[in-house]
């Protein structure tokens, strides 16, 4: 992602490397776990020109200093095969993280096989919760592509019915596999706003709407909020409340997070509040962060 970010073009090579690792870690049921070591430097990369979109996203770039203007592709297009799966199942933080990854390769030229976008999205419609409101479930629409639906559906760290106990739908896991779920349907050419499963877990963060000190979460509602391009879930200004909470929460000495026993997750956490302050995630309509 920071390769992308920064010069698609200059290190797109390195960026196709980033795409290895990541399809060939995909587990056989569409999810990903932390990865094991590919050999990315004897992969059966397949390079070839082709004309691309060059102009800039309406929102601007950011200046890094002697990089690209930010939404130019490079006009070499790198295909990546996927030639494993590597283990049987991972888990949903990975996965949508792993998303994320998929996403700013896509977006650098690299040409992701389409097998790999569709087995990791099916997993986040077989791993959607029952609608809450007792209809039946979104699987059963999923592949409409002019489906709307008001259905309320959330996500869990699992699938229904696993585990321990009887686990619910969480805040953190719904806000990040909406925002997976836009990026498969960006990916796959198709209109996110359509898809049923995605409108459904929107619906599910507007009823049960909350910002708080879990900044994990946050993190994972900007990117839900800039990549389904909306101001709100439901009655509620995500970012606006979002921000205040997050300011109000900062420490004197400029961070976030107070966890004595492990110090280094204060600085994740003043990552994670820095990354929603600055609407850092880019989204897929428009390409900018507005």
């Amino acid at each position: 992602m920071a390769l992308e970010e920064l010069d698609a073009e200059r290190y797109q090579m390195k960026i196709a490397q980033c795409a290895a690792f990541l399809v060939d870690n995909q587990a056989t049921n569409g999810q990903w776990s932390y990865g094991q070591p590919v050999d990315v430097k004897n992969y059966p990369y397949v390079e070839k020109e082709k004309k691309v979109e060059t102009g800039a996203r309406p929102g601007g770039a950011r200046d890094f200093g002697g990089g690209r203007e930010h939404g130019k592709k490079p006009s070499r297009q790198i295909l990546v095969p996927q030639t494993k799966h590597t283990g049987e199942k991972g888990d949903n933080s990975n996965s949508q993280y792993a998303s994320l990854g998929l996403r700013a390769c896509h977006d650098a030229n690299i040409k992701l096989p389409m097998e790999c976008l569709a087995l990791a999205r099916k997993w986040w419609i077989d791993a959607q919760f029952p609608d809450e409101g007792g209809s039946a479930a979104a699987g059963n629409i999923a592949f409409n592509a002019a489906a709307t639906t008001e259905k309320i559906q959330g996500w869990n760290y699992q699938k229904p019915g696993e585990g321990e106990g009887n686990p619910q739908p969480t805040h953190p896991m719904t806000a990040g596999a909406v925002g997976a779920t836009v990026i498969y349907e960006y990916m796959m050419g198709r209109d996110f706003k359509k898809d049923a499963v995605t409108r459904a877990g929107v619906n599910w963060l507007a009823k049960h709407f909350t910002v708080n000190d879990n900044l994990y979460y946050m993190y994972a509602l900007e990117r839900a909020g800039m990549l389904y391009d909306t101001v709100k879930f439901g009655d509620h200004d995500w970012y606006m409340e979002g921000a205040k909470s997050i300011v109000h929460a900062q420490k004197a000495d400029g961070s976030w997070g107070n966890k004595q026993d492990k110090p280094e997750e204060n600085t994740w956490d003043t990552c994670f509040a820095i990354l929603f302050l600055k609407k850092a995630t880019r989204g897929v309509a428009t390409g900018d962060r507005k």
